[in-house]
């Protein structure tokens, strides 16, 4: 089953959190497991912020989630956050690729929770 983190978040200024993030990404080069990753901002409030994370399953979040580049880049954004970062995990029952099951190749936009 497909494996889903949706993390909100806050900040003033994104452009650190999407630093750290390209870090990440240079760092974990075929290591990572994350499959897609979106990133949204309330139209409501310029501060409040969704990264949107797709897993194979919940087994390649958790190995995504134990990489030391994960655990270092995970600590250097929240230090950019105002207040914690709130996190909501949920399984996919259409399989392991969403969104008609194109893969995407290239970089993908944000986020490495």
């Amino acid at each position: 089953m497909a494996f889903v983190q949706i993390i909100e978040f806050r900040t003033s200024n994104i452009e650190p959190t999407r630093r750290i993030n390209e870090q990440w990404r240079q760092a974990t080069e075929g290591k990572r497991t994350v499959r897609r990753e979106l990133l949204a901002r309330d139209r409501s409030d310029p501060s409040r912020y969704f990264a949107i994370a797709f897993f194979d399953s919940n087994e390649s979040a958790m190995e995504n989630s134990s990489l030391p580049e994960t655990r270092a880049g995970r600590s250097a954004a929240h230090a950019d956050f105002r207040g914690p970062a709130g996190v909501l995990q949920r399984g996919h029952p259409r399989g392991p690729v969403l969104g008609g099951g194109r893969r995407r190749s290239g970089p993908l936009p944000l986020f490495f929770f």
